[in-house]
């Protein structure tokens, strides 16, 4: 993993880890503050706005929980570069960006509209690449070729990219062997620099 991407999972790894000390301590505090309003037999408006803060204290320490438990299967599911059948466009999308920093490139996803067909966009070692990405329950046709090509032209990439969950067509592969355009599956991004020619990358 790089270490760009490394030192920035660390720091948030503390973050999320103050965040809890923090919530447990205040839950301790709470607690001997009930129990000092208990001995002196007052169970006054201060008693139920302490046990508030304590409810609340502890539905902010499980969200925490949950979320640090999602983003560990998100990280897994990015390692092994996993997709769902669940899964939206826009979240493939995001996917392929996010693997693609973890195999040490700068990728970023587009805003969506007038991106003139660049879903995402990644440099690495003076190359870039834009992807066309395409979560489809049948094979994929020419028009995300054609897409591609326009991608790389706006951009002003070294190479363009069509990526699938599925297969593509005869035309589209035609069309692709005419513009330069990579089909490529999603799991080939494990091996992105073996498809470019280039191990560097």
């Amino acid at each position: 993993m790089p270490r760009m991407i490394r030192r920035r999972h660390s720091k948030k790894s503390d973050a999320n880890g103050l965040m809890l000390l923090l919530a447990m301590g205040a839950v301790g505090w709470v607690i001997s503050w009930i129990q000092h309003l208990s001995a002196q037999d007052w169970f006054g408006v201060e008693v139920v706005v302490s046990v508030t803060v304590l409810g609340a204290l502890i539905a902010i320490a499980v969200k925490l929980l949950r979320y640090l438990k999602n983003r560990k299967r998100y990280h897994q599911m990015l390692l092994d570069f996993r997709w769902h059948p669940g899964m939206t466009p826009v979240e493939f999308e995001r996917c392929c960006a996010d693997y693609l920093s973890l195999k040490g490139w700068s990728a970023k996803t587009t805003k969506g509209s007038g991106d003139q067909g660049v879903d995402v966009i990644a440099r690495k070692a003076g190359h870039t690449i834009v992807l066309q990405c395409k979560l489809y329950s049948k094979p994929i046709g020419n028009k995300a070729v054609q897409e591609a090509f326009a991608a790389k032209a706006y951009a002003n990439a070294d190479t363009a990219a069509v990526i699938s969950n599925q297969s593509y067509t005869a035309a589209a592969q035609a069309l692709a062997g005419k513009t330069g355009v990579l089909l490529l599956h999603f799991t080939d991004l494990q091996d992105l620099g073996r498809r470019l020619g280039d191990t560097a990358l």
